[in-house]
């Protein structure tokens, strides 16, 4: 679960090629490739599933992503009651805390 900044260029909107680091800013991909890389290294270094469920949150959570919050909801294989195993950011929650998916 992510929540997008409230812009009208999100990616892969109408003006998402004019936004794209391929088309724009060449410091702007390097910015992007750089917090791939972190991800990943983040991701690789992790030592359990919990650590691996907060480098992705951290790791989603940067300014090249244009998250303003990240939540990891897993579920389970017998039943599917999705659980918050990391955030980051503020997430707006309703009333029980839920942020919408």
């Amino acid at each position: 679960m992510s929540q997008r900044r409230p812009d009208t260029g999100q990616r892969g909107g109408p003006d998402a090629r004019a936004r794209s680091p391929q088309h724009g800013d060449p410091g702007e991909l390097t910015a992007l490739r750089s917090a791939l890389l972190r991800l990943s290294t983040r991701i690789a270094e992790a030592k359990d599933e919990n650590e691996v469920c907060q480098a992705v949150v951290e790791g989603l959570h940067h300014p090249s992503f244009e998250f303003d919050a990240v939540g990891l909801y897993l579920a389970g294989t017998s039943t599917f009651d999705p659980q918050l195993r990391a955030s980051a950011g503020q997430l707006d929650g309703g009333e029980d805390g839920r942020a919408q998916l």
